[in-house]
């Protein structure tokens, strides 16, 4: 009579063992699942960002490529215009110089406001996307904490079901 409790204790025993296993088995599963995805969108975002500064370096040096092709041009034709003049009276040279010292102070300002609003818009962009993904990050993380500790809750009720059944 002794006989068929402790082969009924074993039994459950054994099933509490399975249980407990086949628990720990989906938790490696999900936990191998979760770092593959985490993975996976670093690495995809660290080539979106890679990508994205090597557009960034493109457009900005062929900007300045053009910048100085323009200002290479504008400069040519300002030599040639001012040998020409050189042979007309000193009021009408003195006269054009203001006009053209004016002119150019007025595009180079522009010029100067356009690039640090340029600058500045591509810093507040790379600013939010930072931020963005520090937040998803950190929500990621809080998910798998937060799926670690309900998997590490049911584990410890099945092992204080075995306790129990095994005290019985």
């Amino acid at each position: 009579m002794t006989a068929q409790p402790h082969e009924e204790r074993t039994s459950r025993l054994e099933g509490a063992y399975e249980q407990v296993a086949d628990r720990l088995t989906s938790l490696d599963a999900n936990l191998a699942g979760l770092r593959r995805e985490l993975g996976s969108g670093l690495s995809d975002l660290r080539s979106e960002m890679n990508a994205g500064f090597g557009t960034l370096r493109s457009e900005m040096s062929a900007g300045f490529g053009t910048l100085r092709s323009e200002m290479s041009a504008g400069l040519g034709t300002l030599r040639s215009e001012m040998s020409a003049g050189l042979g007309t009276l000193d009021s009408k040279m003195t006269a054009g110089l203001g006009t053209l010292r004016s002119e150019m102070s007025a595009d180079l300002g522009t010029l100067d406001s356009k690039m640090t609003a340029g600058l500045g818009t591509v810093r507040s962009e790379m600013t939010a996307g930072l931020g963005t993904l520090r937040s998803e990050m950190t929500a990621g993380h809080r998910s798998l904490i937060v799926a670690m500790t309900g998997q590490t809750a049911l584990i410890i009720g099945a092992v204080i079901g075995v306790a129990f059944a095994l005290h019985r």
